[in-house]
């Protein structure tokens, strides 16, 4: 599968309550989408699963629940294979 971020972009302060969007294709029909963030004390720890709708791979993120500072932020995509694709890494700033 290959997926990207969309929302939010890269080099972004988050606070509070946050919309994640991602784009994910696959030949195989993509099955789940999931958030995933590294930074501090936490290593591609899952923060949300994705919804599909029309206008992508939604999700609602309350990053109250993580500390402040600078992370790395990548969806994941899987498909009906059991197979899996990290997209590239865009970086976000949460700022509570």
């Amino acid at each position: 599968p290959v997926t990207s971020v969309l929302v939010p972009s890269n080099g972004a302060f988050l606070t509070g309550s946050q919309y994640l969007d991602a784009s994910a294709s696959d030949i195989f029909g993509v099955t789940k989408v999931e958030f995933h963030l590294t930074g501090g004390t936490l290593n591609d720890a899952l923060i949300a699963t994705a919804t599909p709708t029309y206008y992508g791979w939604l999700a609602g993120w309350d990053t109250t629940t993580v500390p402040n500072g600078t992370y790395t932020l990548q969806s994941v995509a899987y498909d009906a294979g059991g197979n899996s694709g990290q997209s590239t890494g865009i970086t976000v700033t949460v700022a509570n």
